[in-house]
């Protein structure tokens, strides 16, 4: 009976975690859809209201690797109440600024108290699940970004057009304080397997760990490549699907809207199935993200070339398959290899650098775009899903340069 109730909480525990990472997300992405509106009442620019995106991303990628050593070195439960509760609190912050400089220090704030919560989910994680359900486990982690992003598209618009956007960051406060709440109530620091030397690890020691291993980098370097098309494809698909014909496929922005909606459900779902399929059919991680990445090419090339409300459902649809389900293989496979008294670091630094590619690639993707302008009017979006394809085809050259062997000893991990 009590090893069922342990199973039980294990469960109950992820998806307390889940929600608790999501809800950086959210506190993120709740700002898009009220920018306009917010921007106007203020007196911000569009690019000053924009840059409050950034400000948030930049906060968050702060604290990445402080966030993996804290995890590591210190029981991190209290640590993950706390962060999830001031994002919360910044989130609240937020319904009462009146000028660009206040907002844009609020939201860097958040994105900073918000930036260990990745790495004290996984720590967490780690310490709950045996090696053999950590597929599975983080699967349903890694869809927090898609799902953080789809509620603040529900929750924004209605609670906007009800109440005003100030309203929309207090309730958004309110279920992020809830969340903080469930993680005190549900939480437990479970006892961790002890260390080697009995020591706990220092920073630079996790450090060390993950740039010494040839495969944690590889792996590294083939996620950085993807990671930037999942976000990259949410900013300009919508753009794309409404844009007139040629250009674009010319559909109204309700329909547009829908076909988001969808791929953001069907993201959550890719994601948790990955880790499912993966352990169910015990598939090589190698060969898993390599079929990934050859599945998400084709189906953002097929995207790029529709020209009707039908064809980019269906072609966001299977984009949606593919777009969040490599990195429950890769974080699944690092932290395996990386040792489980580094996992923290390991994810976080894992994070960093794959999070780095939403740094560099966007101005790609939008200078692109901007040589494709005519009088103000993008005459293609055709660039965008040529670089999309062609840094899928470079991370599956990277991922090609892995070892078999690594990935399967993964594996092994599971029986």
């Amino acid at each position: 009976m009590g090893k069922k109730q342990d199973s039980v909480l294990r469960w109950i525990v992820l998806g307390a975690l889940v929600l608790s990472w999501t809800m950086t997300f959210f506190s993120r992405f709740v700002w898009s859809p009220v920018l306009s509106t917010a921007a106007g009442e203020i007196g911000m620019t569009m690019a000053e209201a924009g840059s409050l995106m950034s400000a948030f991303y930049f906060g968050y990628l702060f604290t990445q690797i402080p966030g993996g050593w804290l995890a590591d070195k210190f029981k991190p439960k209290y640590w993950l109440v706390l962060f999830v509760a001031l994002v919360g609190a910044m989130t609240f912050a937020m319904a009462y600024v009146k000028d660009y400089r206040t907002a844009y220090a609020i939201r860097f704030i958040g994105g900073f108290l918000g930036g260990p919560i990745m790495a004290l989910c996984s720590r967490l994680l780690a310490d709950y699940f045996e090696p053999r359900e950590r597929g599975i486990a983080f699967g349903a982690l890694l869809a927090s970004p898609s799902l953080g992003t789809l509620l603040a598209n529900q929750i924004g618009p209605r609670v906007l057009a009800a109440s005003g956007w100030r309203v929309t960051f207090q309730v958004a406060a309110g279920l992020i304080a809830f969340i903080a709440l469930a993680d005190l109530i549900l939480l437990k620091d479970p006892e961790q397997v002890p260390l080697d030397n009995g020591d706990k690890p220092t920073l630079m020691e996790g450090v060390k760990n993950y740039f010494s291993n040839k495969q944690l980098v590889l792996t590294s370097l083939g996620g950085f490549l993807f990671m930037a098309i999942p976000a990259g494809f949410s900013t300009w698909a919508n753009k794309f699907m409404t844009a007139a014909p040629p250009a674009g496929v010319g559909i109204t922005g309700i329909q547009a809207g829908a076909v988001m909606t969808i791929y953001a459900i069907v993201s959550v779902l890719g994601s948790i199935l990955s880790g499912v399929v993966g352990k169910k059919f015990r598939i090589n991680p190698k060969w898993f993200i390599i079929a990934i990445y050859a599945g998400a090419c084709g189906s953002i090339l097929f995207f790029g070339n529709c020209s009707s409300y039908r064809t980019v459902m269906i072609g966001a649809v299977i984009f949606a398959i593919f777009s969040c389900s490599s990195s429950t293989q890769i974080t699944t496979w690092a932290v395996n290899i990386g040792g489980n008294k580094y996992a923290a670091t390991t994810t976080a630094l894992q994070n960093l650098l794959f999070q780095s590619s939403n740094v560099v690639f966007p101005t790609i993707a939008g200078s692109l775009i901007d040589k494709a302008t005519v009088d103000g009017v993008p005459t293609s979006y055709d660039s965008v899903w040529y670089l999309y394809a062609g840094l899928l085809a470079a991370g599956i050259l990277v991922m090609l340069l892995t070892s078999s062997r690594s990935a399967a000893d993964s594996m092994d991990q599971d029986r």
